[in-house]
């Protein structure tokens, strides 16, 4: 990882085992840090920049393998994930909407919440985001892509098996596919977002490991308050959103004596496009409820 102009990287010294070395472009590799000291080494990796400061993680003595970071001076262990000597086999970690992304284990047998999806804020101490697999089994969320604004990645959920899954940062994660059957397992790597879709590596028994491709549409209408009513008529209006490559060719209000009106009943063309709108209700009947 690059990060204050220097290169960081991992290597072993005879007499100090695998640490945290870095390089400057010109002058010969140097020992950053001997974290666990002796010639046991720390096993530094998943060097990653994330608000500010090089996040990695470590093995240190008495603790185990934990998340730390490093501004150049200054050398912090976060609270620990996996208490005592554990370690968290800590997987891939991503940066979406400001915060670190990341699998992690807490807990070993029957305790714990296994290996699952945390994250971290660069602030407080890491934090669980969902128990995907309830207990202590794991959901092994190991790949992660970015794709229209929500974070994906693979789980199992103990149901399903492993499939894709995905997160806006906010609400429970959900799943999104059930491309194996019932609890047999779609494995999922390297994501990439291009052209508007999402492709990875998927492994299937049927198929085996080809190339995948995942796409959606992003489209709500929201509707206002009615408001002007007269014994004829009302006004009302609502906003389209929509992904930037979707053509929106209408939008208006369908109104009806029923439930769930349709354009088979009454309705007004307001714009095209996403984006707010005004809609009059005309023709209404003097005492009917709509």
């Amino acid at each position: 990882a690059v990060y204050n102009g220097k290169l960081y990287f991992q290597a072993v010294d005879p007499d100090l085992g695998w640490e945290l070395f870095s390089y400057d472009g010109v002058n010969p590799p140097v020992l950053e840090q001997d974290i666990w000291p002796g010639s046991r080494g720390s096993n530094v990796a998943r060097l990653r920049v994330f608000n500010g400061k090089l996040v990695f993680q470590a093995l240190s003595e008495g603790v185990g393998a934990e998340l730390w970071e490093y501004d150049g001076a200054t050398l912090t262990m976060l609270p620990e994930i996996e208490p005592g000597t554990g370690s968290t086999n800590m997987g891939e970690m991503i940066e979406f909407n400001g915060k670190l992304y990341f699998s992690a284990r807490e807990g070993w047998g029957n305790t714990g919440h296994g290996n699952e999806l945390w994250v971290y804020d660069g602030v407080n101490a890491p934090a669980l985001v969902a128990d995907i697999y309830p207990g202590y089994k794991s959901s092994h969320p190991l790949s992660f892509g970015i794709y229209k604004g929500k974070l994906y990645f693979d789980a199992d959920d103990g149901v399903y098996g492993k499939e894709l899954w995905r997160y806006d940062g906010v609400n429970p994660p959900e799943r999104v596919s059930d491309v194996a059957p019932g609890s047999a397992w779609f494995s999922l790597q390297s994501f990439f977002a291009y052209k508007g879709k999402l492709y990875f590596r998927g492994y299937t028994d049927e198929f085996g490991a080809e190339l995948w491709a995942y796409s959606y549409i992003d489209f709500t209408v929201t509707t206002g308050s009615v408001s002007g009513v007269t014994a004829v008529s009302a006004q009302c209006g609502g906003e389209v959103t929509a992904d930037p490559d979707m053509n929106v060719t209408a939008r208006g209000m369908c109104w009806s004596t029923s439930p769930n009106p349709t354009l088979a009943d009454s309705y007004s063309e307001d714009g095209t496009g996403a984006g707010s709108f005004s809609s009059s209700l005309t023709g209404l009947e003097p005492a009917t409820v709509y």
